[in-house]
């Protein structure tokens, strides 16, 4: 008898403790982020050289560019 309490006991902190965890509001996880993604990788101008780069190459070969992070996401203003 005395487990069995024991064990109510226990369980009942558990399952008290699961849904304060539960409950807490949680930040938005793109909000959190100090970083907003750029509109696009290229410009029009070099959207076009690239469309007329593979167009003379052909299937034989692959263009690939070199991108850095700043190309790809930026930094809010604080």
């Amino acid at each position: 008898m005395l487990w069995l309490s024991i064990v109510l006991v226990i369980s009942a902190i558990v399952v008290t403790g699961y849904f304060i965890v539960k409950a807490r509001p949680k930040p938005d996880r793109l909000e959190s982020y100090p970083y907003i993604r750029n509109e696009s990788l290229f410009s029009s101008a070099e959207r076009r050289f690239l469309g007329v780069l593979e167009s003379v190459i052909g299937d034989r070969y692959r263009v690939f560019c070199r991108t850095r992070v700043v190309d790809v996401a930026g930094m809010k203003k604080l």
